[in-house]
């Protein structure tokens, strides 16, 4: 792994005052929410409350089975996996899986693909994607590469990934770097990207963040380059977040698509997850609506 400077930016998934699972616990039961205990005997649950959103805790909600040493906790896993928002992630995950493999074939009939995924995360969906060209018979190895980026506040996010991919097979490069700072992720690609995937970090930032975070992909996206994002509606387990001290930010399809358009993006597609929850969108760098015959669909 190659780090690059060593950012020392706070988790965007965490508030500034983030209390401790005891002090959580203390006062849920003083306020009577007492069904939020419930989260200590799930697996997932206890990810939440302890890392929050991190990648680690992301990537275990994209288990659809129940964990747990007995009956009872494999239960409670089971019910808090079935809520609407790890339903979402699961199919958001299918989405961006698909799309990856669907934009990467169409750039690689101009040449040799680079594809940067920040916040990289534990990389599921860059791995998915990878065994989707394989199994189409496409040797990805010989024209795609990927770069994974990510702020790994915690250290360990990256070496993560690059176990879980040199298991898969893929040839990750990662780089430990600040979103946020157009400047840090420049300096690792210039403008030679084809891709850039951005999955999973737009809802924790404010509006100057979603900029500061365009700002970086064009920093690196070619011309033409498409960059896949997400965004996040307001759904059931929005309610959820305050309690669990998570800071997300939810705006509307039409403000978030205009902050795309804003720094240069348009938006040829838009799909949906079959619960309407995450909006997952292909916008190309510098092409002109007029001109794109953009299509929107979901």
């Amino acid at each position: 792994m190659l780090l690059t400077h060593r950012p020392s930016g706070r988790p965007r998934h965490r508030t500034k005052s983030a209390h401790s699972p005891l002090i959580l616990a203390v006062r849920w039961f003083l306020t009577f929410r007492w069904h939020l205990l419930a989260l200590f005997l799930s697996d997932l649950g206890r990810s939440m409350i302890v890392r929050k959103y991190d990648a680690f805790t992301t990537d275990n909600g994209y288990e659809a089975a129940g964990r747990g040493g007995n009956v009872l906790t494999r239960f409670v896993d089971r019910i808090v996996r079935r809520r609407d928002t790890h339903v979402a992630l699961r199919q958001r995950l299918d989405i961006v899986s698909s799309e990856l493999v669907e934009v990467a074939l169409a750039a690689r009939e101009r040449g040799p693909v680079r594809l940067i995924s920040g916040p990289v995360g534990l990389g599921r969906d860059l791995r998915q994607a990878w065994s989707r060209l394989e199994s189409l018979g496409t040797h990805p190895a010989s024209w795609l590469e990927v770069v994974g980026i990510d702020l790994d506040h915690s250290g360990t996010v990256l070496d993560e990934a690059s176990r879980l991919a040199a298991a898969d097979h893929v040839p990750l490069e990662t780089f430990r770097v600040d979103l946020l700072d157009p400047e840090g992720v420049a300096g690792i690609a210039g403008r030679s990207v084809n891709i850039f995937n951005s999955i999973g970090l737009g809802v924790w930032l404010d509006a100057r963040g979603v900029e500061s975070l365009l700002e970086s992909v064009c920093s690196v996206l070619k011309p033409g380059g498409v960059l896949m994002i997400d965004h996040w509606r307001r759904h059931g387990g929005s309610r959820y977040v305050g309690a669990l001290q998570m800071p997300a930010r939810y705006v509307t399809d039409t403000e978030f698509e205009a902050s795309l358009e804003t720094a240069g993006f348009t938006v040829e597609q838009k799909r949906s997850t079959p619960n309407d929850i995450v909006v997952v969108y292909r916008a190309r760098l510098g092409v002109n609506r007029s001109e794109s015959g953009s299509t929107v669909t979901t």
